[in-house]
């Protein structure tokens, strides 16, 4: 494909091309499944990015057997990794179900 612009910096800004202002969407490829990732997840809630429903995640805890990575909500109910419920029903949206979905959750 081809641009109808060059970047209005030009070579200023040290980019090898002048088109590298563009999305490449080589950039956003995710070969491995990693954006799936519970840890991800966790990252994105503790910047403020997750859903305001999700108060916390957490990792599995090495000292409970089949302890798994769940998802708290606000009101002290939590949602496993699997999709069954920790202390009681965190009570989430579907849109925040489907977030959890998308990473990693069943």
């Amino acid at each position: 494909m081809r641009y109808t612009q060059q970047d209005p910096i030009g070579l200023v800004g040290n980019n090898p091309t002048l088109y590298a202002y563009v999305n490449n969407p080589n950039n956003y490829v995710d070969p491995f499944g990693l954006d799936k990732c519970p840890k991800v997840a966790q990252k994105k809630v503790k910047k403020g990015q997750g859903p305001k429903e999700v108060k916390r995640i957490d990792k599995p805890e090495e000292s409970v057997p089949g302890s798994q990575w769940h998802a708290h909500g606000k009101n002290g109910g939590a949602r496993n990794q699997d999709g069954t419920i920790h202390d009681r029903d965190p009570e989430f949206s579907k849109k925040t179900i489907e977030w959890l979905k998308e990473h990693g959750w069943k």
